[in-house]
């Protein structure tokens, strides 16, 4: 094989590479992870991502309240995520999921729709409280607003609430 054929080849095996890339795995990167209020504390965190035929990636946050209540902290995501900027509440069904406390859903982006999440925590990742919650901050592609309770599957097991 000459050189040439040899510069070819690897050519051809790049571009077919980048193709591959374009059609299977994430064209997006991680979301920022979700801020938290002052009287709140981040006590650990993670991520996940998957690059099947819907890719995700995904930011968690175990939360401890501190002073704050539940209340206020799902009053900061609304505010922090704010209709004005597309956000809109999506499906958490109560009673289903009673740790399911907050999903909103963000479908600005034509690559893919955003999710915040906040359920009660009851991993072993750091110690389960009732003042502890599981914040996820999730970018998916090929969903909808169905996209709540969706990335629980790539999360860490130590990492969900155990009920």
């Amino acid at each position: 094989m000459t050189l040439g054929m040899r510069l070819g080849a690897i050519v051809l095996s790049a571009v077919a590479l980048s193709a591959c890339g374009l059609v299977y795995g994430a064209n997006f990167g991680y979301p920022d992870a979700a801020p938290v209020p002052d009287s709140a504390q981040v006590v650990a965190s993670d991520t996940s991502w998957d690059d099947d035929d819907e890719p995700l990636r995904s930011r968690q946050q175990v939360v401890d309240l501190g002073s704050g209540s539940e209340a206020e902290l799902l009053a900061f995501y609304r505010n922090a995520y704010p209709p004005s900027e597309g956000w809109k509440d999506g499906a958490v069904e109560q009673g289903v999921d009673a740790d399911h406390k907050l999903c909103l859903v963000n479908m600005e982006n034509s690559d893919y729709v955003e999710v915040v999440e906040v359920y009660e925590y009851g991993g072993t990742r750091v110690p389960a409280s009732p003042s502890r919650r599981l914040v996820l901050v999730s970018r998916l592609a090929g969903w909808g607003e169905e996209a709540c309770s969706f990335v629980f599957g790539w999360v860490s097991t130590d990492m969900f609430q155990s009920s």
